[in-house]
């Protein structure tokens, strides 16, 4: 049986580059300045768009500038918020201790006052011996 031809690779398709032709310029004054004249427009279009562009963003910006004063105010808020609490705490601390002294000076007057009962001696007594000592 004979044998078949090889299939021949696949050639890409050819190209063809487009050559880019210039423009033909022109000499006409008139053209020239109705093309200047084109130029100019298109540049204040943009030159429009971008002040648009620019007023925009500072409105945004001056938006994020006051939304940050706020939260900078809130914060300080905040934190003079916690230093009242902290002081308070500390206070009740304070309050505790010095209830907790007062309570136990008052218990030893009460004992030093039934003491001073059981003995028979007046509170009178024992100052006029106190100041003697002294």
């Amino acid at each position: 049986m004979p044998r078949g031809k090889k299939a021949a690779p696949a050639k890409p398709p050819v190209v063809v580059k487009e050559t880019k032709t210039r423009k033909q310029r022109t000499t006409d004054p008139d053209e020239r300045i109705a093309l200047v004249d084109k130029r100019i427009d298109e540049l204040e279009k943009t030159i429009a768009d971008r002040r648009a562009l620019i007023a925009k963003t500072e409105t945004v910006l001056d938006q994020r500038r006051d939304a940050l004063v706020k939260t900078e105010e809130m914060l300080a808020s905040a934190q003079a918020k916690k230093q009242r609490i902290v002081g308070s705490k500390e206070a009740g601390s304070i309050k505790a201790y010095n209830r907790q002294v007062k309570a136990t000076e008052k218990a030893k007057v009460s004992e030093l006052m039934e003491m001073l009962k059981a003995s028979g001696k007046s509170l009178d007594d024992v100052l006029a011996v106190l100041k003697d000592e002294e």
